[in-house]
């Protein structure tokens, strides 16, 4: 038998950083960051079926996938990040999380390194199963 679990909010922000701030933002924020595996690849088909569904102009930029997660008071939470990248440098962030109001404090502390919140839904169901 195979546990899924769904995707519980989605946000996209404006960067606009070079690659090596954009990560310092994240690590200043409390984000341990890993390079995604095979298991998230279905999360982030989802991700980016969504960044386009919502009209953002993401389409012919790079990405770079990563599964990150954060300690805070209301316990670790794993999330899945790809960043969009033109030129060198992050145009734009996609977080999606599989707690509900788990990033919160992080999204605070992004916010504080100049990174806009563009969008943001939470989403009640969008199963997917791990590979």
């Amino acid at each position: 038998m195979r546990v899924t679990r769904g995707l519980k909010s989605f946000s996209m922000y404006r960067v606009e950083k070079d690659f090596d701030v954009f990560l310092i933002d994240l690590e200043v924020a409390g984000v341990e960051l890993r390079n995604t595996n095979n298991r998230y690849s279905r999360y982030f088909r989802t991700l980016s079926r969504m960044a386009k569904e919502y009209g953002f102009p993401v389409e012919n930029l790079k990405h770079i996938d990563y599964v990150g997660r954060t300690t805070s008071e209301t316990g670790k939470t794993t999330f899945i990040l790809r960043a969009y990248i033109d030129n060198g440098k992050v145009s734009y962030a996609a977080i999606a999380s599989f707690k509900p109001r788990h990033l919160r404090e992080l999204e605070t502390a992004l916010i504080k390194s100049g990174w806009k919140r563009l969008f943001h839904v939470g989403i009640v169901m969008e199963h997917v199963k791990s590979a």
